[in-house]
């Protein structure tokens, strides 16, 4: 199933600098670039946003775009946004399981794109490179941080949030931290502030002065890929109390009994790849639930 077709070319082009080159390209140096304020251009955000990467001098950096909040910058939370492709990262990274101390790395997926097509306050027009104002964004009273982590792993998160902190935007580091997560990245939410609430325990000079505050699980997909949406699928398309069921969208008689059909062996093979720890089965369970759940 592929989500906003149209609207996901379009900001790959507005991103890329197919309309206009406001939006800085990283420089694969490891080194970073500087932020710098955007303009309506190319978001009209009606909030002051910037754009920039922090290197993490390993021959690596990480892109950010930052929605300063419409209300209250100086006192509301400061809210990181993490998107994960779960079938992506299920399918293609080295180690498809998860540690407190380790997520996996990525391919996973833009959380630009979320911030054009999701949370962000303006979105892509699907039949040009123009973004127009989403009146329903995340930046109304957060300062919404929209985070690439394509290839982070914990580590990594806490040197870029340690520096944004408290060299690029000084003035969020005493603002409250939460950490929201769509699809896989409702894995890594929850490692990166296990890591950051250690860190503070221990009054770790890499520990961020930010008070800890909440993860947000958005969609989250929290065990093997296709084990979870086996069950979460039909129950939410194919039963009287399904909410897509009671809108009156739920899923035809042939997609349910596929559903249906798959469901128990794709939850066995979800639960041998959790028992086993193998990078062989947990792939190969992916991509057999994937193919028989995902509705497409």
């Amino acid at each position: 199933m592929l989500l906003f077709p149209t609207a996901l070319l379009a900001s790959q082009t507005i991103l890329q600098g197919g309309r206009t080159d406001a939006l800085p390209q990283p420089a694969d140096n490891g080194v970073g670039i500087p932020h710098r304020q955007l303009d309506d251009s190319v978001c009209p955000a009606q909030t002051k946003h910037f754009t920039g990467s922090i290197g993490l001098g390993h021959g690596k950096e990480l892109f950010y775009w930052l929605f300063s909040s419409a209300s209250d910058p100086e006192h509301d939370p400061l809210l990181v946004w993490l998107t994960g492709c779960a079938l992506f990262t299920f399918l293609y990274s080295e180690n498809p399981m998860l540690t407190d101390s380790e997520p996996e790395r990525g391919p996973g997926g833009a959380s630009t794109l979320a911030a054009v097509t999701e949370v962000g306050p303006c979105w892509v027009n699907t039949t040009d490179n123009s973004t127009y104002h989403n009146p329903y964004h995340w930046a109304k009273h957060a300062n919404l941080l929209i985070l690439e982590t394509l290839e982070a792993a914990t580590e990594d998160f806490v040197d870029f949030l340690h520096h944004f902190v408290t060299k690029e935007f000084p003035e969020l580091s005493k603002n409250v931290l939460h950490i929201a997560g769509e699809s896989y990245g409702g894995r890594w939410a929850p490692a990166f502030m296990h890591k950051l609430a250690g860190l503070s325990d221990v009054q770790s000079a890499r520990a961020i002065p930010n008070p800890l505050g909440s993860i947000i699980l958005v969609n989250a997909v929290i065990g093997t890929l296709g084990a979870d949406l086996a069950t979460s699928n039909y129950e939410f398309g194919c039963t009287p109390d399904g909410v897509a069921t009671k809108l009156g969208v739920g899923f035809n008689s042939t997609v349910c009994s596929k559903i249906q059909e798959v469901g128990p062996q794709c939850e066995a093979y979800g639960a041998l790849c959790e028992s086993t720890d193998s990078i062989a089965i947990c792939k190969d369970a992916s991509a057999f639930c994937a193919g028989g759940t995902m509705v497409r």
